[in-house]
């Protein structure tokens, strides 16, 4: 181990990249989400509409707002998935991001450490003595994906070259 990397706000300089609030666009199904943050809201709730508001808000921090204002319309399955959902959307992030993941691959064998003090479990809450989950899961997407990068596998082109979508006629000439 190489110690620790701790990381919280999304415009840090150092490990900002971390936060499910850096822009950083990727594709999971259908649709091109922002930010780890608006997939992961947009999943927790079962409401076509206020999905629609989620995958259109402009501010990553509104988007935990929506939900926290409409609780009703949670998953009654969230706390089974929620873990899951949260991985997927940090592997489609990292994986197609690739600046993101060579950042996160310096991070090399170091515990990441999602330094929120009001969140004991996916931060290191109050006392520090969080679950620490997020940090955790990304520790499990840097092995996952430095295992899939250095195996030779090729990606989609439009993973590579993030800036051309996967829905450009660019790729069908």
């Amino acid at each position: 181990m190489e110690g620790k990397v701790f990381f919280y706000f999304h415009e840090d300089a150092n490990y900002g990249f971390l936060s499910n609030l850096f822009p950083s666009p990727f594709w999971i199904g259908s649709f091109q989400w922002p930010t780890v943050e608006h997939y992961f809201y947009a999943k927790m709730i079962t409401s076509g509409d206020f999905i629609e508001e989620i995958k259109t808000c402009k501010v990553a921090k509104r988007v935990k707002e929506i939900v926290a204002n409409n609780n009703e319309i949670i998953r009654s399955n969230w706390e089974a998935i929620k873990e899951n959902t949260m991985y997927d959307a940090l592997h489609a992030k990292f994986l197609q991001n690739i600046k993101l993941a060579d950042l996160l691959s310096e991070t090399k064998e170091s515990e990441i450490v999602f330094n929120d003090k009001s969140d004991s479990y996916w931060g290191v809450g109050k006392n520090g003595d969080g679950e620490n989950k997020l940090g955790l899961l990304l520790c499990k997407v840097r092995d996952d994906i430095c295992c899939t990068l250095n195996t030779g596998v090729i990606l989609p082109p439009w993973i590579k070259y993030k800036g051309i979508s996967c829905e450009d006629l660019f790729w069908r000439m």
